[in-house]
């Protein structure tokens, strides 16, 4: 299992989404991969991002958590939003911590499902 982050800009999220073809953002998420996208999801973006993940669920992939974190400074009047979007994995959790002036994100392997001497 390759364990990444992706950074993803809003308007090709946006685009994948209005396409309907989330899937590739789907295959990210169950070969674990967390993704940052650069500003907030509206809550209709999320509620469409949610019931694509459902039809999805299986024994590994239990779903997503959403993160959203307000960054450092303004572009024009607007805060700095970031969405990070961590996969829920039976072999991986992710973990956002968010700083005064930076985030970051944690990738945890749980070995408990790996038999003795795997690593």
């Amino acid at each position: 299992m390759y364990i990444g982050v992706e950074y993803l800009s809003i308007s090709l999220f946006r685009k994948l989404l209005s396409e309907g073809s989330l899937e590739q953002i789907i295959c990210k998420f169950k070969s674990g991969h967390a993704i940052v996208i650069e500003g907030s999801l509206s809550p209709i973006e999320k509620s469409m991002l949610v019931e694509e993940i459902m039809k999805n669920i299986d024994v590994n992939f239990f779903g997503i958590e959403l993160f959203e974190l307000t960054l450092p400074g303004k572009i024009g009047r607007r805060k700095r939003l970031l969405t990070i979007m961590a996969p829920k994995l039976r072999l991986v959790s992710f973990r956002v911590y968010e700083g005064r002036e930076n985030y970051g994100i944690i990738c945890e392997l749980k070995t408990s499902f790996f038999p003795e001497g795997a690593f």
